[in-house]
């Protein structure tokens, strides 16, 4: 039986400089200690800067560093998948620069660029083949994911029309990779999307209000099976390189309607999800199986998809 707790300490600093009445500058430190058992203990200093750069009024520059750390707390230890010790803190450098731009009295856009290296990536678990399966740590394509180091790096569009009546919408679309290094290669993290966009708009009228969401983004990355020659004669399965493929670009319209009404303590409100309305498939997982047991030729893979249409009904009451 693991017995794992402890204690973790923080403390955090900042200030805000008015360097110039256009130009402020946001200081920041933070040190955190964790002393856990069995046998951890590390502490960690945190410095960040900022600049906001306001050259008009309807223009803001923003700059921003950091250095972060990420600890792992007692209940975030795997041990569902045999991994009972706490790892090196987690740590990451950031840089973020953005440009927030009023184009109207209604219209806002902000464009963000950011690159974030890690180090002391903590290892990770994965399903290599069919990650949406009710208990993945039993599945035999589970493996350890254990980069040296990872980037992240990307930009972003952001576009809101807000006129303060009834309707408002919004659009962004992002540019990104994330790459994790390993001894002897390089693979994109499985989450990479290097294209995706989200667009909605939004009615107010009263007590309802009606909203719906398009996402879509490229496929996430996919690995797969294939029958290849072995050196001894006959054929034998072979997995392809890490994340090496992508599934099929995803696609889905979410809507929602909502309806709240004050009451004497609070307000409710009683609101309809739909997910997925057009029922789109996109495909996540293969699943595969061997028709003749020991022939590896006899392989056949059947692929399924995310979640496909369903609703979600439910009340929430707003305490004041």
């Amino acid at each position: 039986m693991l017995d794992a707790g402890g204690q973790s300490y923080g403390a955090y600093a900042s200030a805000v400089i008015a360097v110039t009445p256009q130009l402020d500058a946001d200081l920041g430190i933070r040190r955190d200690q964790q002393r856990y058992r069995p046998g951890f203990r590390d502490s960690q200093w945190s410095p960040r800067l900022g600049l906001e750069y306001r050259p008009r009024a309807d223009t803001t520059l923003r700059l921003s560093w950091g250095h972060l750390s990420q600890p792992e707390r007692p209940d975030e230890l795997q041990v569902t998948d045999g991994d009972t010790g706490f790892h090196a803190v987690q740590t990451a450098t950031q840089a973020v620069g953005a440009l927030e731009q009023r184009l109207s009295n209604d219209v806002f856009m902000r464009v963000e660029a950011f690159d974030k290296r890690m180090s002391n990536v903590r290892p990770a678990y994965e399903n290599l083949l069919d990650p949406v399966t009710l208990l993945p740590e039993i599945e035999v394509d589970r493996v350890r994911v254990a980069p040296l180091s990872s980037r992240a790096y990307g930009s972003e569009l952001t576009i809101r029309w807000e006129p303060r009546r009834t309707w408002s919408a919004w659009l962004s679309y992002s540019w990104s990779e994330v790459t994790d290094r390993f001894e002897d290669s390089r693979a994109l993290r499985t989450w990479d999307q290097r294209h995706s966009a989200v667009t909605g708009a939004s009615w107010t009228q009263g007590p309802w209000q009606l909203s719906g969401n398009l996402i879509w983004h490229n496929g996430w990355r996919q690995n797969s099976l294939a029958v290849a020659a072995a050196s001894g004669g006959g054929a034998q399965l072979v997995l392809s390189p890490r994340n090496a493929e992508a599934w099929s670009d995803y696609f889905s319209f979410d809507a929602r309607a909502s309806w709240q009404r004050a009451l004497p303590l609070g307000s409710l409100q009683v609101f309809l999800e739909l997910s997925n309305v057009t029922d789109h498939a996109n495909p996540c997982c293969t699943e595969y199986r061997l028709v003749v047991p020991g022939d590896a030729t006899s392989l056949e893979g059947e692929r399924s998809t995310w979640l496909p249409r369903y609703g979600l009904v439910g009340v929430t009451w707003f305490l004041p």
